[in-house]
């Protein structure tokens, strides 16, 4: 069965790899997701810097399914163990989704939006008690 298991602070957030390794927790805002292949990929939330990177990479393309998976192949910044930086051109992006899958896409996505999530969660009573002041 396919697994993530993600950190967002203090709390975990998703369901947990038990298979994982125990000496690798994930790292703050990092996801750890296994594939149903067993192949074990790191995602995390992009810099300013590196959204605006992916901004220039896809400039010009309007498809929002193409610019879901190009999201996804950019936020996965290890693929079984091997850091992977993110792809720079149009053929290294569609080769990243490639070699990722549907499956692993689909694991990728759906942690990194358990990720998206627990940030609102966690800035909700932020800007309540700065709206306060």
């Amino acid at each position: 069965m396919a697994t993530a298991r993600v950190r967002t602070g203090a709390a975990q957030a998703g369901p947990v790899d038990d298979n994982a390794p125990a000496d690798r927790p994930p790292a703050k805002g990092v996801a750890l997701v296994t594939d149903n292949q067993g192949r074990q990929f790191a995602a995390r939330k992009w810099t300013p810097l590196e959204r605006m990177r992916f901004l220039r990479l896809i400039d010009g393309i309007s498809n929002e399914t193409y610019i879901g998976y190009a999201t996804i192949a950019c936020a996965t910044i290890e693929i079984d163990g091997e850091l992977c930086r993110m792809p720079t051109s149009i053929n290294e992006l569609e080769a990243r989704v490639q070699l990722l899958g549907d499956d692993a896409l689909n694991k990728i996505g759906d942690a990194l939006a358990v990720l998206f999530e627990a940030d609102r969660e966690n800035a909700a009573p932020k800007l309540m008690a700065a709206a306060k002041n």
